[in-house]
């Protein structure tokens, strides 16, 4: 077999590893960033492990003297883990697992302790939009330039980003698109929301699903501000937002009615409810750190909303011990709501991203060309019979 660089690391990681993946599943994941990944000796990662997994990998790392085995790393914080240890911290899982997907964890083991104390719940919820999705339109006499509102970029991949091309551009038309179906949603984000309401109910746990649509409004209405652009780009961006809100909101309710899940609150800005003052206060002490929070001031908003909404489960539940259940993308908004939010217990278990359909990268980057789109008219269909949802998630039903 030949392999890329990336994927030759990756395949000599799991050789190095402890936890071992069956047939180089690491390799089926084409979305770790080799920047991200390191290595890590046993010591620093117990608070991960049961009891029998820790005494196993010190027995073999001593037997082996020389060739001590280590654990693999992201971000600083997740462990590489299995589907054995997870199921041992946390045995209500064990029906619903597959063994050949990665899973990254953090604090697993204290969490497990906690679980008696009938003091958790957890908290996860889907990025709104992925790549290719959402466009800036630039148009002027001479062309139209395209910008992706995910990453400011064109899609031709020069490194001008929206924000200097429209400086450096006067009496240019701007709009703002959909270039997705509106009545359908990717794969991924319809697998997401099944897993983390499959894992919520097998765990026995509340949950909030939080939606970002704050973030993501303000994040666009901080651009358009900072440029001194038309106020309706915001307000048909919001448009765009509120569709796909929806849309996620009969999702969530059609899975949870079909899975018989009944102690989960759906959160979102513009939902009428009785916390707000709560994530007020929240944010507001966030807002005094906004200068540590980003470097870039149009996205201060978006982090910060994304920090609370982790926290959520402690406003909506009174639960001081959350775990996120989620994807990589949010490992780093998880590292600062656990170091701003001090007076609550976290941990999580994160999944990898999932593929696109040439396996080439993660499906939340790719082009719509490569993405699933799902519709919910179609639901029932989707659940049951999809083998590539039963390889994400098996022995749903």
């Amino acid at each position: 077999m030949n392999y890329t660089k990336l994927e030759t690391i990756l395949y000599n990681l799991n050789q190095q590893s402890f936890f071992r993946f069956e047939n180089n599943a690491l390799l089926n994941y084409p979305l770790f960033n080799i920047g991200m990944i390191e290595t890590s000796n046993i010591d620093k990662f117990t608070s991960e492990l049961s009891s029998t997994t820790a005494n196993e990998i010190s027995l073999q790392n001593l037997l082996l003297s020389k060739q001590n085995k280590v654990l693999i790393v992201i971000r600083k914080i997740g462990l590489l883990n299995t589907y054995d240890n997870v199921i041992s911290l946390l045995p209500n899982l064990s029906n619903i697992c597959n063994k050949n997907i990665p899973v990254f964890t953090y604090n697993l083991a204290n969490f497990s302790k906690s679980l008696p104390l009938d003091n958790s719940a957890i908290e996860g919820g889907p990025c709104l939009f992925g790549i290719d999705e959402v466009y800036f339109k630039v148009s002027n006499c001479k062309k139209s330039h395209f910008f992706d509102l995910m990453n400011l970029m064109q899609n031709n991949e020069t490194f001008t980003t929206f924000i200097e091309f429209c400086k450096e551009q006067n009496n240019s038309e701007i709009e703002i698109f959909s270039n997705c179906d509106n009545d359908k949603i990717p794969l991924n984000i319809y697998i997401e929301l099944l897993r983390l309401l499959i894992l919520a109910k097998s765990l026995n746990l509340p949950l909030v699903i939080g939606l970002p649509d704050f973030g993501y409004t303000m994040f666009v209405r901080n651009i358009i501000n900072c440029l001194g652009l038309q106020e309706d780009l915001v307000e048909k961006y919001t448009e765009i937002i509120n569709n796909r809100i929806n849309l996620l909101v009969s999702l969530i309710n059609k899975i949870s009615l079909k899975l018989d899940i009944n102690n989960f609150y759906i959160y979102y800005s513009s939902k009428s409810d009785n916390f707000k003052n709560q994530i007020k206060n929240y944010k507001e002490k966030l807002y005094l750190k906004s200068n540590k929070i980003s470097k870039f001031a149009y996205k201060i908003d978006s982090v910060i909303d994304y920090i609370t909404l982790i926290a959520l489960p402690s406003i909506i539940f009174n639960k001081q011990n959350i775990i996120e259940i989620n994807t990589i993308l949010e490992i780093e908004a998880f590292k600062k709501a656990k170091q701003y939010f001090k007076h609550l217990n976290f941990s999580f278990v994160m999944f990898p991203l999932l593929p696109n359909t040439d396996n080439s990268e993660a499906m939340f980057y790719s082009i719509n060309k490569n993405k699933i789109y799902v519709s919910l008219d179609n639901l029932e269909n989707i659940l049951i019979e999809n083998d590539y949802i039963n390889y994400q998630i098996i022995k749903v039903f």
